[in-house]
């Protein structure tokens, strides 16, 4: 086998591109209209997902003590203005 040497003529690639330059122009400019068309059609789709997670005591002792003095509510309350919150923060 023979090893070959090959050479890059960067001149005669120039002039490959200068020759074809109205063929480049076309391709990329019927892209380009092409594009601009879609972001015209095309309706922009915003979308997106939360996860609320309020943490609760744990243990015998404090869920007896809430439910006596009525914090249940309160926590509901505040998952509510949790909520409210993202709400308000995705518009």
């Amino acid at each position: 086998m023979e090893d070959r040497e090959y050479t890059i003529d960067l001149m005669e690639l120039y002039g490959i591109v200068i020759d074809n330059i109205k063929v480049i122009a076309k391709i990329a400019t019927c892209f380009l209209i092409l594009a601009i068309l879609y972001l015209f059609i095309a309706s922009p789709v915003y979308e997106s997902t939360a996860l609320l997670r309020i943490k609760q005591q744990q243990g015998l002792g404090s869920s007896l003590l809430n439910e006596a003095t009525g914090s249940v509510g309160m926590n509901q309350r505040q998952m509510s203005t949790y909520a409210e919150i993202l709400r308000a923060a995705a518009w």
